[in-house]
């Protein structure tokens, strides 16, 4: 199987990821990743350890959650808005290495440990990770017990996005207009590791707002994911 993500080397000049006003390149991407992998193994992080990451919509999240998944780490993603009690149950059960942010105040009181999202290490090209390796532990929603820590490999991770590509005709013109949140697998691993696997830019919306969605697409957005309520919501806003 190919390495998960190619297309850091691959295409380095293409537009990969845009938050608001501000765009990075495949390259550049790939150069924060492999920076925060490196300031990572500096803190004493390898290979196989589980990392925990706040999953606020910045282009720093995004390269903490590549450089974990080009250094063999696992990546936990909590929801911003998660309750105490279920946060504590999932780092209890993970046991992470390390918890990190792009905005550590507002998580430290819930979490005293949680450190800024480093970028700024010396870059790392480590051996690529088996296509066994955790790529990603996410939680269940709890409906019938004390959520579980579902792992996606890499194997899962790029078999489902080469089968999606393939049927949706999904290629690297595409510009996904990107409005779920990022501790999902529908918003995470299709949102987000499909674009950098396939090539294709990602707008990445801070939030879903009906108006501010459809601006975005009619500013050359080709693709976007939804759930039913959003859906809903566009039929009301048109």
């Amino acid at each position: 199987m190919p390495p998960l993500l190619p297309r850091f080397d691959e295409d380095p000049d293409r537009l990969a990821l845009r938050v608001g006003e501000r765009a990075v390149s495949f390259g550049e991407l790939g150069r924060m990743a492999r920076g925060y992998l490196g300031a990572m193994m500096e803190a004493g992080v390898r290979g196989s350890d589980r990392v925990a990451v706040w999953a606020t919509p910045h282009v720093e999240t995004i390269a903490a959650i590549a450089g974990n998944a080009l250094g063999g780490i696992a990546t936990i993603p909590i929801n911003p808005a998660i309750g105490e009690r279920e946060l504590a149950h999932m780092l209890a059960d993970a046991a992470p290495r390390a918890i990190v942010s792009t905005v550590p105040e507002r998580f430290a009181p819930r979490t005293p440990e949680v450190r800024a999202i480093p970028l700024s290490g010396r870059r790392v090209d480590p051996e690529p990770p088996s296509e066994h390796d955790p790529l990603l532990i996410l939680y269940t929603s709890g409906t019938t017990g004390p959520p579980k820590g579902a792992v996606i490999t890499h194997r899962n991770a790029a078999f489902d996005l080469d089968a999606l590509a393939d049927a949706w005709g999904w290629t690297s013109e595409d510009t996904l207009v990107h409005a779920l949140p990022l501790f999902h697998v529908h918003g995470l691993v299709l949102g987000v590791f499909g674009s950098l696997r396939v090539g294709s830019a990602l707008r990445l919306l801070p939030k879903f707002s009906a108006g501010d969605l459809c601006a975005a697409m009619a500013e050359g957005g080709t693709l976007m994911f939804g759930v039913p309520t959003m859906y809903h919501r566009l039929v009301e806003h048109g």
